[in-house]
C-alpha cells in the first residue's frame, strides 16, 4: 500500500492496530485532519501464527510490537503521538 501512493501528492499512511484499539476514532480524526490517507491493517484479525511473525518482524526493525503503529510516506513515525 505505501509503495502504491509513494508518489501522491496526498500523504498516505498505514495505520497497524488491533480492531478493538480505543485511539482507533483519534486516529482516524488525526489522519482528516492532517489531509492524509491511511489504510488500516487489523492484526489480530490474522491468525495467531501470522500475527507472531508480523509482531517479531516489527520487533526486529523496529525494537517495539506497541500498538498502534503508524508509517507515513514509508517512515515509522511510531503512535499517535508521533503525527
Amino acid at each position: 500500500m505505501i509503495d502504491e501512493h509513494k508518489n501522491d501528492p496526498i500523504r498516505s499512511a498505514l495505520v497497524v492496530l488491533n480492531s478493538f484499539d480505543y485511539e482507533k476514532e483519534d486516529i482516524e480524526e488525526v489522519m482528516v485532519e492532517n489531509r492524509t490517507y491511511a489504510d488500516v491493517f487489523e492484526i489480530d484479525r490474522m491468525r495467531t501464527e501470522d500475527r507472531a511473525l508480523y509482531l517479531n518482524c516489527f520487533y526486529k526493525k523496529f525494537q517495539t510490537t506497541d500498538l498502534p503503529m503508524i508509517f507515513v510516506k514509508e517512515k515509522f513515525v511510531g503512535g499517535l503521538e508521533g503525527l
